[in-house]
């Protein structure tokens, strides 16, 4: 699970008139021997709606594949998250944290090792967020 502890810190800024310009859930591999264990080709997110049931966030039903990302692209994951961060913070329709999960991984037993989110690491598990205020 991938938590967003301070997200709806956002609504603090200018009373809440946030537009979420972008958002990239930034997921560095800092795995190694690559060879022997192969990393997951793709990625995919699961969000939590305010019922408490799984769901699939907006961003991945958006344009096609290369809008939302997931796929592996040295050294990182990358994924859009623009409308799932803006909803959390002006509708509270999900909670703010998602789970990540590897696609295939029933049939590919692949592996990715991540640093978790300390700040003083370079591949540190990040959330880039650009906003404009209204």
């Amino acid at each position: 699970m991938i938590e967003f502890p301070d997200i709806k810190s956002f609504k603090n800024i200018n009373d809440g008139k946030v537009a979420i310009n972008k958002a990239e859930l930034v997921i560095t591999n800092i795995g190694e021997n690559l060879d022997l264990y192969p990393l997951p080709a793709r990625l995919g997110i699961q969000a939590v709606n305010s019922e408490g049931k799984l769901v699939t966030i907006l961003d991945a039903l958006t344009g096609d594949g290369n809008y939302f990302g997931g796929s592996y692209k040295e050294p990182e994951y990358r994924f859009r998250i623009t409308r799932y961060i803006q909803n959390i913070i002006q509708k509270d329709n999900y909670k703010p944290y998602i789970y990540l999960v590897s696609e295939g991984a029933a049939a590919y037993p692949n592996r990715l090792i991540l640093q978790g989110t300390d700040t003083t690491k370079v591949a540190r598990l990040r959330l880039e967020v650009y906003y404009t205020e209204y």
